[in-house]
C-alpha cells in the first residue's frame, strides 16, 4: 500500500474517531434531551410549547434550547439543562411573559416616539420577596399588573433611529410623556426610560434586527454610540414623580454630554 493511501486512510479513521467520541460524550442523546425539555414544561405550565433551535456544548456538557408556547409563538426563552445541577430543566417563561405582555402593553405609545426603533419593556416588583413568590408561583403579567403595579417599576429600553430637529422635538417630547402618563395611568408608582435618538441617515438603509443579533443588546449602545444623538434617561423614582408635562424631561444633547465627560468619541 502505497504512503499516501496510508495517510488518507489514517486521516479518515481519526475523523470517524472524532465523530464517534463527540456522539458518545454527549450524556443525553438530542431527542432525549428535546422531550425531557418539552415534557418539564407542560408539567409546569399545562401548556403545549415547540422546540426552535437546539445546542449542545460539548466544552462543559450543557444543552441550551430556544422554545416557546404554541399559544403565542412569539414568546421564545431559553430553556438550559447543565451538568453541574443534574441537569435539571432551567428556564424563565414566566418571566419572558411579563417582558413580552410589557412590551405589547407599550407599543402604541412606543411607535409614536418613532416608526424605526428597537426595543424591550419590563415589570419588576420592588420587593425580591415577593418577585421571587411570583415567579415560583408562574403568576402571569395580567395578575402582576392588576395586583402589584403600585409597588413594581415598569421599565423600558428605547433606541429610535429618528433625528431630533428644532421643528419635530416638541412633538418628540409630548409623545415621550404620552407614553409616561400611561405608565403612571396603568398603576405603576414608578418606571425608568432609557431612550437614545441615533443618526437617521447612517440607518436608513440598515436592518436593524440584524444589527442587534450581531451586537446583541448589551453592546448595541457601545458599538455605535458615535451616532447616538439625543438622549432621555429618567432613571429614579423622584424624576418619574417629578414630570407633569412634556417640558419636564430633559432631554440630553450627546455631544455636549461627551464633551462635559471629556470623553472623546471617534
Amino acid at each position: 500500500m502505497k504512503l499516501k493511501t496510508k495517510i488518507k486512510i489514517l486521516i479518515l479513521i481519526i475523523f470517524v474517531s472524532i465523530l464517534t467520541g463527540c456522539k458518545e460524550r454527549m450524556p443525553i442523546s438530542e431527542k432525549s434531551a428535546r422531550e425531557k425539555v418539552l415534557t418539564t414544561l407542560k408539567e409546569r405550565y399545562n401548556e403545549e410549547f415547540e422546540v426552535k433551535t437546539f445546542t449542545y456544548s460539548r466544552y462543559n456538557k450543557s444543552y441550551e434550547l430556544e422554545v416557546y408556547p404554541k399559544k403565542n409563538q412569539k414568546i421564545v426563552f431559553k430553556a438550559r439543562m447543565l451538568s453541574q445541577n443534574g441537569y435539571r430543566v432551567s428556564e424563565r417563561y414566566t418571566e419572558e411573559e411579563w417582558y413580552m405582555s410589557m412590551e405589547k402593553l407599550l407599543e402604541p405609545y412606543v411607535n409614536k416616539i418613532g416608526k424605526k426603533r428597537i426595543y424591550y419593556a419590563g415589570i419588576l416588583p420592588r420587593d425580591s420577596e415577593l418577585y421571587f413568590r411570583l415567579l415560583g408561583n408562574n403568576i402571569k403579567f395580567k395578575e402582576v399588573k392588576e395586583k402589584y403595579a403600585y409597588t413594581s417599576i415598569a421599565s423600558a429600553e428605547i433606541y429610535v433611529f429618528r433625528d431630533v430637529t428644532p421643528q419635530n422635538r416638541e412633538e418628540i417630547l409630548k409623545s415621550v410623556y404620552e407614553l409616561i402618563k400611561f405608565i403612571k395611568d396603568e398603576g405603576f408608582k414608578t418606571g425608568t426610560l432609557n431612550i437614545k435618538f441615533y443618526d437617521e441617515k447612517y440607518f436608513a438603509d440598515k436592518d436593524i434586527n440584524k444589527l442587534l443579533e450581531i451586537s446583541t443588546w448589551n453592546n448595541f449602545s457601545d458599538n455605535y454610540k458615535r451616532y447616538c444623538r439625543e438622549w432621555i434617561w429618567i432613571r429614579e423614582e423622584k424624576e418619574f414623580e417629578k414630570i407633569k408635562n412634556y417640558r419636564n424631561i430633559k432631554m440630553e444633547n450627546m455631544k455636549e454630554f461627551w464633551k462635559r465627560m471629556n470623553i472623546k468619541i471617534e
